[in-house]
């Protein structure tokens, strides 16, 4: 699975979780490198680029089809999209993530709201079935 946000700023449990119910997180959008071969012209385009730290801070133009080439290069069963509740960056790129995986790669994508910054919004049971069932749809996706 490739997981969006970087993995245990704060609270390493989701990780944790995650190989618990058997789900081996390979790789996050920070290991996936940009390059640039033209400053584009539009200002955000330009804002986005300078604060560029691999896929997960680039606008969804960008990232987005950096998500779908390291989910074809490391040969992905799913995509754990984790997006901040608070963090407009990130928050408003999740449907578009969800709908152009699924349309591109036809992979299982999860769309998870969570809290890394406060530990007590953990739902540990609620997480748990939702990896599980999870788990289940990409097996199911890769032997169909």
């Amino acid at each position: 699975m490739l997981a969006t946000l970087p993995m245990g700023q704060t609270d390493p449990r989701l990780e944790h979780l995650a190989c618990e119910v058997g789900i081996a997180i390979v790789a996050t959008d920070r290991n996936l490198e940009v390059s640039i071969k033209e400053i584009p012209e539009d200002p955000y385009m330009r804002f986005g680029i300078g604060m560029q730290m691999g896929a997960m801070h680039v606008p969804p133009a960008m990232r987005i089809p950096l998500l779908i080439e390291g989910c074809k290069k490391l040969n992905i069963d799913g995509v754990l999209d984790r997006f901040h509740v608070g963090c407009r960056a990130v928050a408003g790129d999740a449907l578009l993530i969800d709908n152009a995986i699924k349309k591109e790669l036809g992979i299982p994508v999860m769309l998870l709201e969570w809290e890394n910054f406060d530990p007590r919004v953990y739902k540990h049971e609620e997480y748990k079935k939702r990896m599980e069932i999870f788990k289940m749809m990409m097996i199911a996706n890769r032997h169909s």
